[in-house]
């Protein structure tokens, strides 16, 4: 149980860090695609970090199996983040900030399922 709330504090606390950021720079007049690609960069690099010191420290060991599955996850998730972020930019009228709080809670929900369902599922179905 503890391991799952620990799991989400990460993921929020990395969705945070990605939207502060990326809000942060474009009002520098940086062109929110490019914004969007270095707070992934750095929200990644934490949300990994906290899950290897935190979430899964106590863990017998924070295998390589899920690392990659964990990276597979964050990439697709970017992916799906940047398409849609310049869908939205694109074809709407929403402003930058908003449009990237609506990917960011959409792909989070995205990422957090393809986690739970794949990259750290529990042993016993990992012959699947």
């Amino acid at each position: 149980m503890f391991q799952m709330i620990r799991f989400g504090a990460v993921g929020i606390i990395a969705s945070g860090l990605h939207y502060l950021i990326a809000v942060t720079m474009i009002g520098f007049d940086v062109w929110p695609l490019w914004a969007n690609v270095f707070a992934f960069v750095i929200a990644f690099h934490f949300s990994f970090l906290g899950h290897f010191y935190w979430t899964f420290a106590d863990a017998e060991a924070f295998r390589l199996r899920k690392a990659v599955r964990f990276f597979c996850v964050a990439v697709i998730g970017f992916c799906i983040n940047e398409s849609l972020y310049y869908c939205l930019l694109r074809w709407t009228e929403l402003s930058p900030q908003c449009s990237l709080l609506f990917v960011l809670i959409l792909v989070a929900a995205i990422t957090f399922q393809l986690s739970r369902l794949w990259a750290f599922r529990a042993r016993r179905l990992e012959s699947i």
